[in-house]
């Protein structure tokens, strides 16, 4: 006998908002789960919640290498903070920037449409 299962997947309005903030689609989020689902991350922190990591998004293989460099010198001490931060913006794809007044307005527009 063969059974199935479906999982569902909910965001509340806080998480939804902190996703857009950091870059998070819903198609990452899936694969997180899918992960998860299979065991192969994340450490059950008890009712049903789970740790999970998202991936880095490099600018190119030259700026991973680079960025991984930098972690490591940075849990030996040997760089600070505002060095390792610097590695951050050069190497990391930055999250895009939202305009919470632009938002807002097309909101609006659109509830008034």
């Amino acid at each position: 006998m063969l059974f199935f299962y479906v999982v569902r997947i909910f965001k509340n309005t806080w998480f939804s908002r902190f996703a857009d903030k950091e870059g998070i689609t819903d198609d990452e989020l899936k694969e997180m789960a899918n992960q998860l689902e299979t065991g192969q991350t994340g450490a059950n922190l008890g009712g049903g919640v789970y740790e999970a990591a998202m991936d880095k998004k490099y600018k190119s293989e030259v700026s991973m290498v680079n960025h991984q460099s930098a972690e490591s010198l940075f849990r030996l001490g040997i760089i600070d903070a505002d060095e390792m931060k610097e590695f951050d913006e050069g190497c990391l794809v930055q999250k895009p920037e939202t305009n919470n007044a632009s938002e807002k307005s097309l909101k609006m527009e659109h509830a008034t449409a």
